[in-house]
């Protein structure tokens, strides 16, 4: 039995959302270390549009591995990610990037979390407190994505 569980967020850019995107889906083997996440990560294209993420994880002692499906929708701003196996297979996130203005820009963040249960914990209270604890989770990490995109790109538009 899946528990799933959905929940959004927005994330702000003092960046321009073709910039915000291009930087966002540039993915690297460094990505992980700027959530602070102790991981490694290979990338494969598979197509322009298409890109496998393998997500090898160290935390107290134990690795985990995540395969994440990537499609990326360039004429949309937008992508999603598909968890292909880990511990939260089948979780799904959209992701799209937004105009504020010529400058700004914001992500709208929609996650589908999927989570095995040994016994059914569908009771709404359950699922509440984790839509909060990884939403809290998700927008702590895209906080610090938001930083260091500022930080590179500041770089990048003064040269």
């Amino acid at each position: 039995m899946y528990c799933s569980v959905r929940y959004q967020f927005r994330q702000h850019f003092q960046i321009p959302a073709l910039k915000a995107y291009e930087w966002c889906t540039d993915y690297q083997s460094g990505d992980p270390a700027l959530m602070h996440d102790n991981a490694e990560r290979s990338v494969m294209r598979l197509s322009e549009s298409t890109i496998i993420l393998t997500d090898q994880y160290h935390s107290e002692g134990r690795n985990i591995k995540k395969r994440k499906l990537v499609n990326l929708y360039p004429s949309n701003l937008s992508w999603t990610s598909t968890h292909l196996t880990g511990p939260n297979k089948h979780s799904q996130f959209l992701y799209k990037i937004v105009p504020d203005n010529e400058e700004e820009s914001h992500l709208e963040f929609t996650g589908l979390h999927m989570e095995r249960r040994r016994k059914d914990n569908s009771e709404s209270t359950t699922r509440i407190k984790l839509s909060k604890k990884l939403m809290e989770e998700d927008s702590a990490a895209w906080k610090l994505l938001a930083k260091e995109m500022k930080r590179e790109l500041a770089i990048d538009l003064s040269s």
